[in-house]
Parts: C-alpha cells; structure tokens; sequence
C-alpha cells in the first residue's frame, strides 16, 4: 500500500512541475498585441523613421504596411510586409527592419516580453 501512495505522489508532484514548466514556455512564448509598456527604437520613433530613411530610398512612392515582433531582448524578428510598393524594395525594406538595432522591448507586469509592432509608412518622392 506504501508504493502504491508513493508512486501517486511522485506521479501527481512530477505532473504539476511539468504544467508549470509548460506554463511558463507558452507565456514566454506568447506575443502581446497590447502591453503595459511598448517596445521603443533606441532615440524614439523620429530616430527610427531616420534610420528608415537613411536606408530605404525607393524609386516609387507608396503606402506600406510593415508587423514585426520586438522580442524580449530586443531583436526584430517575425517580420512581415503586409502591404507593400514591389517585391524588389519590399524585400529591401524588409533586410532594414530585420537588421534594425535592438530596440527597449515592451513589458508587462515590470517583465520584458515579446510584442508585436505595426508600422504604416508613407513614402513620399519629394
């Protein structure tokens, strides 16, 4: 009777340590759509929006639609042109963001967490 409560123990302990640690994975896991805190460019978005134009210079104007994932660390990674100008400078404007310096990441709760960022862009000829 003894191994039988000890092996339900030990079965019932390693379970629950095993949901917690799952717990924890997908919450790491998750991307927020709305965070306490956003994640922000290093210098604010006018230093974003320079480094943008510094080295993205189309040869056709256009309005583009950019999502990305600013990770817990601050990488861009996920990043996906929504809405673009041609696949040529769509595939240029998406090297710039994927190669973009670390930002300060978003945070829930005081904690650093993965959250996603959605850029309209306006490109003007002028």
């Amino acid at each position: 009777m003894k191994k039988i409560f000890l092996i339900a123990l030990f079965s019932i302990c390693t379970n629950v340590l095993f949901a917690q640690e799952e717990k924890q994975k997908r919450s790491e896991d998750t991307v927020y759509a709305h965070v306490q805190l956003q994640p922000e460019f290093p210098g604010g978005m006018k230093a974003f929006y320079k480094y943008i134009s510094d080295n993205f210079k189309p040869n056709k104007g256009g309005k583009m639609l950019v999502t990305f994932v600013v990770e817990a660390d601050g990488s861009v990674t996920e990043v996906k042109i929504v809405k673009g100008i041609n696949a040529k400078w769509d595939k240029k404007l998406y090297k710039i963001i994927e190669n973009s310096p670390k930002w300060e990441p978003g945070s829930q709760d005081g904690k650093p967490i993965r959250a996603s960022y959605r850029l309209p862009l306006t490109i003007n000829l002028n």
